[in-house]
């Protein structure tokens, strides 16, 4: 059996459940410095290992943060619906993902903002106003609410990943299908003026 393996880097404030989404099991909050974890999964008939990074919240470590960001391929960002900070932070951490890969675009990432259990359902007047917050602000990246005392939270993380690798490695197959076509030489012949 074929297994793909990728990397899975989990990052954002302290205490806003990080630990928690990979391990449902752990009822208190203990500080991370760096965890890592493996977790099989099939989706789509395919095999993956998921290597996952649990980061250290605190920012006087990101240079922890920063040496798995290099080794990551997937990234998830987290806040948590009862803390504004951890909402104000989501920049900070695409860009020091996006500072890390040298890059801006392809780049596999999830928002998940955690902790509703905490604030009851996805009805609640805060939750709506949270969620349009983070929408407004990052529209471009999907959003997840989830409580970290769902076990089924991780696996949702991972699918939805996973449909943006699909996504990602359709788009660019497809650009290199159109940069080696015969077509594409035909337009770029017929941009070039013979004098």
């Amino acid at each position: 059996m074929n297994h793909r393996e990728l990397n899975i880097c989990f990052l954002g404030n302290p205490e806003v459940g990080k630990s928690c989404i990979i391990n449902p099991q752990l009822n208190e909050y203990v500080p991370t410095i760096e965890n890592r974890s493996k977790k099989p999964m099939q989706i789509n008939n395919k095999f993956f290992d998921f290597n996952i990074f649990d980061t250290a919240g605190a920012k006087e470590l990101n240079y922890l943060s920063k040496n798995s960001i290099k080794q990551c391929d997937l990234f998830v960002v987290v806040c948590s619906l009862t803390d504004d900070k951890s909402i104000d932070s989501i920049q900070y951490y695409i860009d020091l993902i996006q500072d890390c890969l040298n890059r801006k675009i392809d780049i596999p990432m999830i928002i998940v903002a955690n902790k509703l259990d905490i604030l009851g359902d996805v009805d609640n007047p805060i939750v709506k106003n949270q969620i349009k917050r983070i929408n407004k602000k990052f529209n471009n990246t999907q959003c997840i609410i989830s409580s970290s005392k769902n076990s089924d939270t991780i696996s949702n993380i991972l699918k939805s990943l996973m449909k943006q690798v699909d996504l990602i490695e359709k788009n660019r197959k497809q650009q290199l299908n159109y940069q080696s076509s015969p077509l594409r030489n035909i337009k770029i012949l017929r941009k070039i003026k013979i004098f």
